[in-house]
């Protein structure tokens, strides 16, 4: 989920107006209305104020946004080996074609061993 759609939901679900928001964040309109729209990337500025008035973590906000902490930009920049192997583990399993995750047409397929 990107910071626009976030920031739509989290909009939507208190009940509140592009026009209040831009009220209440101190943000030109147009700006999160390109910004929900997937037109333009959040600042750092934005992204604090919206954890601020939404009451949730900004780094859940940081995170959809695209934009890591630096202790994570730190793994993955100076170390590059390491960090491939940390995103193995925390993703799971590899496929024998090596996908992340099995394509449907194969979870679809009957096992044809069962069939006779």
């Amino acid at each position: 989920m990107t910071f626009g759609n976030k920031l739509r939901l989290l909009r939507k679900s208190k009940k509140i107006g592009i026009r209040e928001l831009s009220k209440k964040l101190r943000y030109d309109r147009s700006y999160l209305s390109r910004v929900e729209n997937g037109g333009v990337t959040a600042s750092d500025e934005l992204i604090r104020a919206a954890a601020k008035c939404f009451r949730v973590r900004e780094e859940e906000l940081r995170i959809a946004a695209g934009k890591f902490p630096t202790d994570v930009l730190d793994i993955l920049s100076n170390h590059p080996q390491e960090s491939v192997s940390i995103l193995r583990e925390t993703l799971g399993e590899y496929g024998t074609n090596g996908d992340l995750f099995s394509s449907p047409r194969e979870d679809q397929s009957p096992d044809k061993s069962h069939s006779k």
